[in-house]
């Protein structure tokens, strides 16, 4: 392979984190809240059994290597706290967890 490609990247998602996401502070249970940059997406198609949209729905999207996300965690924002409700895609690099609410 490339070296130039693979050294590219391998830095691919810290790059694209830190260009669309911003830092929240996550607790779970009753650990100490951690800051965690994460990517938020708003109205996130849910998609039926036959095609249609059952809901709309806010993500965030994780780095494995900062935080691996629970349904529970808690994002702690300037204006409000949303819980994780649940995990929808774990690539092994990037988890994307959908917000309660």
């Amino acid at each position: 392979m490339n070296a130039q490609f693979d050294a590219m990247v391998a830095d691919m998602d810290e790059a694209l984190f830190s260009e669309l996401g911003g830092t929240v502070t996550l607790t779970r249970a009753a650990a100490a809240p951690v800051p965690v940059q994460v990517v938020l997406t708003r109205g996130v198609a849910i998609m039926g059994e036959y095609g249609q949209i059952v809901a709309r729905v806010t993500t965030a999207t994780f780095r494995n290597s900062e935080w691996m996300p629970a349904p529970g965690d808690v994002l702690n924002f300037a204006t409000g706290a949303r819980k994780v409700d649940s995990i929808t895609d774990d690539d092994g690099y990037v988890t994307t967890a959908v917000l309660h609410g």
